[in-house]
Protein backbone atom coordinates (compact mmCIF):
# COMPACT_ATOMS: atom_id res chain seq x y z
CA UNK A 1 0.00 0.00 0.00
CA UNK A 2 1.12 3.59 -0.77
CA UNK A 3 0.73 5.58 1.88
CA UNK A 4 1.36 9.27 1.83
CA UNK A 5 2.30 11.95 5.02
CA UNK A 6 3.12 15.67 5.06
CA UNK A 7 4.89 18.04 7.97
CA UNK A 8 6.60 21.31 8.00
CA UNK A 9 9.77 18.94 9.19
CA UNK A 10 10.51 16.37 11.13
CA UNK A 11 7.63 16.32 13.64
CA UNK A 12 6.05 14.17 11.41
CA UNK A 13 8.23 11.17 11.88
CA UNK A 14 6.69 10.60 15.33
CA UNK A 15 3.97 9.59 13.23
CA UNK A 16 5.62 7.60 10.57
CA UNK A 17 7.95 5.69 13.07
CA UNK A 18 4.66 4.73 14.99
CA UNK A 19 3.08 3.80 11.07
CA UNK A 20 6.31 1.74 10.37
CA UNK A 21 5.55 -0.43 13.81
CA UNK A 22 2.51 -1.29 13.34
CA UNK A 23 1.58 -1.75 9.86
CA UNK A 24 5.64 -2.72 8.67
CA UNK A 25 7.27 -2.58 5.34
CA UNK A 26 4.48 -0.72 3.13
CA UNK A 27 5.95 1.93 0.97
CA UNK A 28 5.96 5.63 2.52
CA UNK A 29 6.08 9.17 0.65
CA UNK A 30 6.95 11.66 3.14
CA UNK A 31 6.65 15.12 2.17
CA UNK A 32 8.75 17.54 4.44
CA UNK A 33 8.45 20.83 3.52
CA UNK A 34 11.08 22.80 5.31
CA UNK A 35 11.12 25.84 2.64
CA UNK A 36 7.96 27.15 4.95
CA UNK A 37 8.84 26.00 8.47
CA UNK A 38 7.53 26.53 10.82
CA UNK A 39 3.91 26.36 9.66
CA UNK A 40 2.49 27.59 13.06
CA UNK A 41 3.62 30.96 12.40
CA UNK A 42 2.02 31.67 8.84
CA UNK A 43 -0.96 33.59 8.05
CA UNK A 44 -4.23 30.81 7.68
CA UNK A 45 -5.20 31.55 4.21
CA UNK A 46 -2.08 31.56 2.72
CA UNK A 47 -0.74 28.47 4.77
CA UNK A 48 -4.35 26.73 3.49
CA UNK A 49 -2.65 27.08 0.06
CA UNK A 50 0.62 25.64 0.92
CA UNK A 51 -0.73 22.71 2.69
CA UNK A 52 -3.50 21.81 -0.02
CA UNK A 53 -0.62 21.91 -3.32
CA UNK A 54 1.52 19.76 -0.40
CA UNK A 55 -1.38 17.53 -0.33
CA UNK A 56 -1.67 17.36 -3.89
CA UNK A 57 1.56 16.53 -4.79
CA UNK A 58 1.54 13.57 -2.58
CA UNK A 59 -1.67 12.43 -4.81
CA UNK A 60 0.27 13.30 -7.58
CA UNK A 61 3.02 10.60 -6.57
CA UNK A 62 0.26 7.66 -6.44
CA UNK A 63 -0.74 7.32 -2.62
CA UNK A 64 -3.45 5.82 -1.76
CA UNK A 65 -4.24 7.60 1.81
CA UNK A 66 -2.94 10.71 3.07
CA UNK A 67 -2.03 10.49 7.03
CA UNK A 68 -2.20 13.77 8.45
CA UNK A 69 1.21 13.70 10.63
CA UNK A 70 1.12 17.76 10.79
CA UNK A 71 -1.28 19.10 13.48
CA UNK A 72 -1.37 22.62 12.10
CA UNK A 73 -1.70 21.28 8.45
CA UNK A 74 -4.53 18.93 9.11
CA UNK A 75 -6.08 22.70 11.43
CA UNK A 76 -6.43 24.85 8.03
CA UNK A 77 -7.87 22.18 6.02
CA UNK A 78 -11.63 22.16 6.72
CA UNK A 79 -13.86 19.18 6.47
CA UNK A 80 -15.22 19.59 2.77
CA UNK A 81 -12.04 20.09 1.58
CA UNK A 82 -10.84 16.99 2.99
CA UNK A 83 -13.97 15.18 1.81
CA UNK A 84 -13.09 16.19 -2.01
CA UNK A 85 -9.82 14.91 -2.14
CA UNK A 86 -9.44 11.72 -4.70
CA UNK A 87 -7.90 9.91 -1.91
CA UNK A 88 -8.84 9.27 1.52
CA UNK A 89 -7.74 11.26 4.46
CA UNK A 90 -7.21 10.88 8.16
CA UNK A 91 -7.43 13.13 10.10
CA UNK A 92 -4.78 13.60 13.31
CA UNK A 93 -6.81 15.92 15.40
CA UNK A 94 -9.86 14.07 15.36
CA UNK A 95 -8.28 11.36 16.43
CA UNK A 96 -6.52 13.10 19.29
CA UNK A 97 -9.59 14.85 20.19
CA UNK A 98 -11.29 11.31 20.48
CA UNK A 99 -8.79 9.69 22.47
CA UNK A 100 -9.22 12.88 25.18
CA UNK A 101 -12.95 12.80 24.97
CA UNK A 102 -12.87 10.35 28.01
CA UNK A 103 -11.12 12.84 30.25
CA UNK A 104 -13.03 16.05 31.72
CA UNK A 105 -10.28 18.39 32.50
CA UNK A 106 -7.83 18.69 29.25
CA UNK A 107 -4.94 21.17 28.54
CA UNK A 108 -3.95 21.28 24.89
CA UNK A 109 -0.62 22.72 23.45
CA UNK A 110 -0.38 23.90 20.04
CA UNK A 111 1.29 25.94 17.46
CA UNK A 112 -0.19 29.57 17.10
CA UNK A 113 -1.61 29.14 14.23
CA UNK A 114 -3.82 25.57 15.25
CA UNK A 115 -4.34 27.43 18.33
CA UNK A 116 -6.19 30.27 16.33
CA UNK A 117 -8.33 27.93 14.27
CA UNK A 118 -9.66 26.48 17.35
CA UNK A 119 -10.22 23.02 16.11
CA UNK A 120 -9.11 21.62 18.85
CA UNK A 121 -11.36 23.21 21.06
CA UNK A 122 -14.34 22.19 18.91
CA UNK A 123 -13.04 18.75 18.00
CA UNK A 124 -12.91 18.09 21.62
CA UNK A 125 -16.66 19.34 22.30
CA UNK A 126 -17.76 17.59 19.81
CA UNK A 127 -17.11 14.34 21.49
CA UNK A 128 -17.54 15.92 25.20
CA UNK A 129 -19.47 18.77 25.78
CA UNK A 130 -19.09 19.20 29.13
CA UNK A 131 -15.24 18.81 29.46
CA UNK A 132 -12.83 21.97 30.35
CA UNK A 133 -10.59 22.83 28.09
CA UNK A 134 -6.84 24.67 28.48
CA UNK A 135 -4.94 25.77 25.28
CA UNK A 136 -1.57 27.07 24.68
CA UNK A 137 0.35 27.73 21.94
CA UNK A 138 4.10 27.02 22.27
CA UNK A 139 5.75 28.21 19.12
CA UNK A 140 9.52 27.90 20.65
CA UNK A 141 8.88 24.11 20.99
CA UNK A 142 9.33 23.37 16.96
CA UNK A 143 12.48 25.61 16.81
CA UNK A 144 14.19 23.76 19.29
CA UNK A 145 13.32 20.44 17.86
CA UNK A 146 13.94 21.21 14.19
CA UNK A 147 17.29 22.47 15.88
CA UNK A 148 17.89 19.16 17.29
CA UNK A 149 17.55 20.73 21.31
CA UNK A 150 15.64 18.35 22.65
CA UNK A 151 16.72 18.15 26.43
CA UNK A 152 18.79 20.23 28.64
CA UNK A 153 18.78 24.00 30.20
CA UNK A 154 17.00 25.88 27.15
CA UNK A 155 14.25 22.98 26.82
CA UNK A 156 13.59 22.81 30.56
CA UNK A 157 13.99 27.00 30.63
CA UNK A 158 10.96 26.35 27.50
CA UNK A 159 8.81 24.36 29.10
CA UNK A 160 8.46 26.18 32.39
CA UNK A 161 7.94 29.50 30.76
CA UNK A 162 4.59 28.34 28.46
CA UNK A 163 3.28 25.29 30.80
CA UNK A 164 3.59 27.04 34.31
CA UNK A 165 0.34 28.37 34.18
CA UNK A 166 -1.12 24.93 32.24
CA UNK A 167 0.43 22.66 35.50
CA UNK A 168 -1.16 25.10 38.12
CA UNK A 169 -4.58 24.38 36.33
CA UNK A 170 -3.81 20.71 37.00
CA UNK A 171 -5.61 19.04 33.89
CA UNK A 172 -6.38 15.50 33.56
CA UNK A 173 -4.54 14.97 30.46
CA UNK A 174 -2.68 17.30 27.91
CA UNK A 175 -2.27 16.48 24.73
CA UNK A 176 0.68 17.44 22.43
CA UNK A 177 -0.86 19.07 19.64
CA UNK A 178 1.67 19.04 17.49
CA UNK A 179 3.88 16.06 15.88
CA UNK A 180 7.29 18.44 17.23
CA UNK A 181 6.60 17.96 20.52
CA UNK A 182 6.56 14.00 21.48
CA UNK A 183 10.45 15.04 21.12
CA UNK A 184 10.38 16.44 24.06
CA UNK A 185 7.65 14.38 25.78
CA UNK A 186 10.87 13.40 28.91
CA UNK A 187 11.29 17.24 29.60
CA UNK A 188 7.15 18.06 29.40
CA UNK A 189 6.77 14.53 31.55
CA UNK A 190 9.39 15.40 34.46
CA UNK A 191 7.55 18.90 34.39
CA UNK A 192 3.96 18.24 34.62
CA UNK A 193 4.54 15.15 36.84
CA UNK A 194 1.74 12.21 37.16
CA UNK A 195 -0.68 14.48 34.25
CA UNK A 196 -1.69 12.18 31.62
CA UNK A 197 0.03 13.11 28.07
CA UNK A 198 -1.26 12.08 24.99
CA UNK A 199 0.52 11.74 21.50
CA UNK A 200 -2.14 12.15 19.06
CA UNK A 201 0.19 9.84 17.02
CA UNK A 202 -0.65 6.75 18.91
CA UNK A 203 -4.21 7.38 18.40
CA UNK A 204 -4.06 7.75 14.55
CA UNK A 205 -2.06 5.45 14.12
CA UNK A 206 -4.51 2.98 15.88
CA UNK A 207 -7.08 4.09 14.21
CA UNK A 208 -6.29 3.22 10.58
CA UNK A 209 -6.14 -0.86 11.90
CA UNK A 210 -9.30 -1.57 9.18
CA UNK A 211 -7.47 0.77 6.63
CA UNK A 212 -3.64 -0.12 6.34
CA UNK A 213 -3.41 -4.11 6.49
CA UNK A 214 0.25 -5.24 8.14
CA UNK A 215 2.83 -6.07 5.89
CA UNK A 216 5.78 -8.66 6.36
CA UNK A 217 7.24 -7.25 3.19
CA UNK A 218 10.61 -5.31 3.11
CA UNK A 219 8.92 -1.75 2.27
CA UNK A 220 10.14 1.48 1.63
CA UNK A 221 10.34 5.15 2.20
CA UNK A 222 10.62 7.93 -0.36
CA UNK A 223 11.12 11.51 1.41
CA UNK A 224 10.83 14.70 -0.62
CA UNK A 225 12.02 17.77 1.09
CA UNK A 226 11.63 21.44 0.19
CA UNK A 227 14.34 24.29 1.51
CA UNK A 228 17.38 22.25 3.39
CA UNK A 229 17.79 18.63 2.14
CA UNK A 230 21.58 18.79 3.86
CA UNK A 231 19.63 19.16 7.64
CA UNK A 232 16.92 16.95 6.78
CA UNK A 233 19.31 14.01 6.40
CA UNK A 234 21.31 15.23 9.68
CA UNK A 235 18.22 15.19 11.66
CA UNK A 236 16.73 11.40 9.53
CA UNK A 237 20.24 9.67 10.61
CA UNK A 238 20.06 11.87 14.59
CA UNK A 239 15.83 10.17 15.22
CA UNK A 240 17.19 6.57 13.93
CA UNK A 241 14.08 5.96 12.47
CA UNK A 242 13.82 2.56 10.72
CA UNK A 243 14.47 3.34 7.39
CA UNK A 244 13.46 0.73 5.21
CA UNK A 245 14.36 1.32 1.55
CA UNK A 246 14.58 4.93 1.47
CA UNK A 247 15.78 7.38 -0.85
CA UNK A 248 16.12 11.08 -0.12
CA UNK A 249 14.73 13.67 -2.58
CA UNK A 250 15.29 17.36 -2.87
CA UNK A 251 11.78 19.05 -3.80
CA UNK A 252 12.25 22.90 -5.56
CA UNK A 253 8.73 24.85 -6.11
CA UNK A 254 7.58 27.77 -8.04
CA UNK A 255 4.51 29.40 -6.28
CA UNK A 256 3.78 27.14 -3.66
CA UNK A 257 4.60 24.03 -5.21
CA UNK A 258 2.51 24.44 -8.03
CA UNK A 259 5.32 23.32 -10.28
CA UNK A 260 7.74 20.69 -8.62
CA UNK A 261 11.15 19.98 -9.62
CA UNK A 262 12.33 16.85 -8.18
CA UNK A 263 16.32 16.27 -8.36
CA UNK A 264 17.09 12.80 -7.07
CA UNK A 265 19.81 12.28 -4.34
CA UNK A 266 19.86 8.89 -2.74
CA UNK A 267 19.95 8.60 1.26
CA UNK A 268 22.84 6.53 2.75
Amino acid sequence: MKIGLFDSGIGGLTVLSRLIESYGGHEYVYFADYANLPYGSKEEKRLRNIVLHGVEFLIEQGVEVIVSACNTGDAVLDEQTKEELSVPYYSIVSAAARAASEYSKIGIITTDQTLKTGVYLKEVLKYNPMATIYQKSAPLFVQLVEEGVWEGKMVNAAVDYYLRDMKKWAPETVILGCTHYPFLMKAISKYLGKIELLDPAQFLVKELENVIPKSDEEGKITFFVTGNVEKFRTMIQRVKLKLLNSELHRQTSVNDFVHPVQLVDEMA
